[in-house]
């Protein structure tokens, strides 16, 4: 039996809490590139049309932290970027050097489940509040 789509993405998101403070600030890739003009908010995309015009990179795929925090609630956003061939992340799409970037827990096929199948390409968490009725 799978999950509902809104338990999947609840799930996620708290598993993407517990690897916030494993995650990377990635570079964007005009440092390499100059001429290279990304295609704004595809980077799925972006990474595919990379990969196939530049030789020894590969995708990876994870989520950013776009806003939030652990305690009070976050949200996350399916983000992919390329790995050169010495290991080093590289964006291939955002210019922002504040991205926070966190790869993905699972495998590439659960990834791309959540982001093509399920069409979940942002997941939040809320931590658990307590809920007092209001007074009558």
């Amino acid at each position: 039996m799978s999950l509902p789509d809104w338990k999947m993405s609840a799930d996620l998101s708290q598993r993407l809490c517990g690897f916030v403070d494993q995650s990377f600030i990635v570079p964007f890739i005009e440092k390499i590139d100059a001429q290279w003009i990304p295609y704004p908010n595809r980077c799925h995309e972006n990474a595919r049309h990379w990969i196939a015009d530049h030789s020894g990179y590969q995708i990876v795929y994870g989520w950013l932290h776009v806003y939030g925090n652990v305690a009070d609630g976050a949200t996350f956003d399916a983000h992919s970027v390329v790995l050169d061939a010495s290991g080093k992340l590289w964006d291939v799409t955002l210019e922002n050097p504040a991205s926070i970037f966190i790869l993905h827990p699972d495998g590439v096929s659960e990834f791309l489940h959540i982001v093509q199948t399920l069409q979940l390409s942002r997941v939040s968490h809320a931590p658990d509040v307590p809920f007092t009725p209001p007074a009558c």
